[in-house]
């Protein structure tokens, strides 16, 4: 999807680079936080297994996909050609 639709270049100056950086894991890291909260004691195993495996999923396509989507949209960071 990203290499379809986002074409996310990596490089820049220094100070854009720094604020993807800053913005990347701020975004990621507060997704992976709330990923690690325990789930209710009720919920069947196959159920928790799941929901974990659905969130994780979210979590990759957002660390692969939203953010850079995200970057170039707010031009910090510009497509390739």
């Amino acid at each position: 999807m990203e290499r379809a639709w986002v074409r996310f270049k990596v490089d820049g100056e220094w100070w854009r680079r720094g604020l993807r950086y800053l913005i990347g894991i701020v975004l990621v890291g507060d997704r992976v936080r709330r990923s690690q909260a325990d789930p209710p004691e009720a919920m069947p195993y196959g159920l928790e297994a799941a929901t974990r495996f659905v969130r994780y999923a979210l979590l990759g396509w957002m660390a692969t996909f939203l953010v850079p989507w995200l970057f170039v949209r707010l031009r910090l960071a510009k497509r390739e050609a």
